[in-house]
This record gives C-alpha cells, sequence and structure tokens, in this order.
C-alpha cells in the first residue's frame, strides 16, 4: 500500500466479510499510513463480534464510531471529520439499496476518491438487461444489485470505484449445522445448474487488493469472487456425507421444499427477508450462480492467489463440529 496517508471507511464491519476484513487490515497496512473509520448502531457488539487481540483493538489508527447508519448526515460528518478518501460500501436486509446509495451521496458531497462495492457474481450491464438477465430476478436484495451497479458504471460518480461480485458464502453453511447433525439435512436448495462458492476470507483479502490499488488498475472493473465449480445438490449432499461420515441430502427446489425453507426461515429472519431468500433460491435453480472460466483467471490475478477450496471448507468444519460433540 502506498505509504501516503490514507483514512478508509467501512460499513457493515460486524458482518461476515468485515469479521475477516479488519483484523486483515489492521495486521498488513502500517499504521502511520491509514486511518480505519467503522460506523456502527452498536460498538460493543462490533468489538465482541471482531475479537480484536489487544494489540489491535488498541491501535489509535483504529476508529469505531457509534451511531445510526441510515442517518446520512451522521455519516457525512464522519467522512469529513476523518478525511476519509476511500470507502467499501457493503449493506445488507431490507433497506439494501436506500442505504448504499444514501451513502454514496454522502461520499459524493465530502470528494472521497475511491469507492468499494461489495455486490453479487452476476452480469448487471444493460446489454445483460437487454438480453433478458432479469428475466428470474424476483429477490430484492438481488434486483437492487442492478440498479446500484449501474449507477456506478453510466452515472460518472465523481470518485473512482471497483464493485466485487462474490458467489454463495462457505460460511451460510453454518447454518445447517443443526439439521446436517441431526437429521443428515443440507437445508438450502443449491439448485439444478448449482451455485459457485467462496469463503469470506477470499473477498476480504479482494477488498484489501481494491484498498491497496486505490483504482490505479482496477478501476471501473468488476471482479468476480468464488469457485469455477458451480456445486450442485446432489455433490453438496455427498461432501458433507463423506465428512460426517453419514447419509446426507440436500433439500430440492419444488415448490413444497421452497415452502419448508420459508416456514423455516421465518422465525428467525421475519416474513419479508425470509420470502427474499425463498426468491433468491428459485433464481438460483432457473439460472445458476456462478461464473466463467475468463471471469475466475481474472480473480486469480487480482487475488494473487487461486480461490480457496470449499471441499478443504467442508472437512475442516465437520471435523471441529464432530469434535464438540
Amino acid at each position: 500500500m502506498s505509504t501516503a496517508s490514507r483514512s478508509i471507511l467501512i460499513t457493515s464491519a460486524s458482518g461476515n466479510i468485515g469479521q475477516k476484513l479488519i483484523p486483515l487490515l489492521l495486521s498488513t497496512l502500517s499504521t502511520a499510513s491509514f486511518t480505519l473509520v467503522l460506523p456502527t448502531r452498536d460498538a460493543a457488539r462490533l468489538r465482541s463480534k471482531l475479537a480484536l487481540p489487544d494489540a489491535l483493538s488498541a491501535r489509535p489508527n483504529l476508529v469505531i464510531a457509534e451511531g445510526d447508519t441510515a442517518n446520512v448526515p451522521w455519516l457525512e460528518s464522519l467522512l469529513r471529520e476523518h478525511a476519509v478518501d476511500t470507502v467499501l460500501s457493503n449493506f445488507a436486509h431490507v433497506e439494501e439499496l436506500i442505504l448504499t446509495l444514501n451513502l454514496w451521496s454522502a461520499c459524493e458531497a465530502v470528494g472521497i476518491k475511491h469507492l468499494i462495492y461489495i455486490s453479487a457474481c452476476m452480469d448487471t450491464s444493460l446489454e445483460a438487461v437487454r438480453a433478458g438477465t432479469l428475466r428470474n430476478v424476483l429477490a430484492a436484495h438481488v434486483a437492487c444489485k442492478f440498479p446500484a451497479e449501474q449507477r456506478l458504471m453510466y452515472g460518472s460518480p465523481p470518485f473512482s470505484w471497483t464493485i466485487l461480485g462474490p458467489t454463495l458464502f462457505f460460511q451460510s453453511d453454518q447454518m445447517f449445522k443443526e439439521a446436517l447433525l441431526k437429521d443428515g439435512l443440507y437445508n438450502f436448495p443449491m439448485g439444478r445448474k448449482g451455485s459457485s462458492r467462496v469463503d469470506t476470507a477470499d473477498i476480504a483479502l479482494g477488498a484489501l487488493r481494491a484498498i491497496e490499488d486505490g483504482g490505479k488498475s482496477w478501476g471501473g472493473k468488476k471482479i468476480m469472487i468464488g469457485s469455477r465449480e458451480a456445486y450442485k445438490a446432489e455433490r453438496v449432499a455427498k461432501l458433507w456425507g463423506d465428512a460426517l461420515g453419514r447419509d446426507v441430502t440436500a433439500m430440492g427446489a419444488r415448490s413444497e421444499d421452497l415452502k419448508m425453507l420459508e416456514d423455516a426461515l421465518i422465525p428467525h429472519a421475519g416474513g419479508a427477508w425470509a420470502r427474499d431468500l425463498v426468491l433468491m433460491a428459485r433464481q438460483f435453480d432457473m439460472d445458476g450462480f456462478g461464473m466463467t472460466d475468463e471471469q475466475y483467471q481474472e480473480q486469480v490475478r487480482f487475488l494473487g492467489k487461486e480461490a480457496s477450496s470449499y471441499e478443504d471448507f467442508v472437512r475442516k468444519t465437520a471435523k471441529a463440529w464432530k469434535a464438540e460433540a
């Protein structure tokens, strides 16, 4: 990274990506060269989630600012106060689009230099839309990536930008622990065409690379991040069955399967988000979720390594679960 002073604001620092990215940044970048600003609605929860060692959590260049991330004037004041030049934009759930575009308006107002947007592995260009890519996109948290990315691609913002397009997180499988161990069920539909998988550590590494680059080589580009293989239901069930030493079946994507999935999600996620996840699963079943050889090789050049192995993740996770029993 450049030795020039930098100030980086990162949203959703307590999420799956942030929990890998923040320690990586603090242990990789020179204290003298950057300030890391983490806006959060709950500072205590963020510190707990990050679980940083004392040597990192006490660093003076780490700023944890408590406030409402939906309050745009507050976010704008943080950007100004800390002279932020780089922003990693990563919102999720029901308010994703409005929070994203509101943050970007604040970025424009204060004159940041580079924006990194965590999106999803898909072609959101106008050419792809005209060709019908939106035909099966009914999930709002997937559909909102189209106007957001197009705002960057066609809106001529006054800052450079890099988009990261990850696939389906390895770590999402942690939610299926009880069903896998108790019932031998992988209870998420992987679809007939399969889904690429990605380690959140690879997304964090991609974010680090984009921060280091600052838009010089990868500005104005979208880099897909994930496995070249698109894992189908039977393949995932076999991986988990072999790792756990038991028979495992995978949930299908028939209407009755999706209804069962929605019923299981509602108590934990609420009705709106549960339905949105079901609509995403339906889309994956119809269209698949993956990348081309060219996109995969571009990822290898960007990250400086091959994608992490989903098979290794399954084996290590199953071993840890069995050790807990």
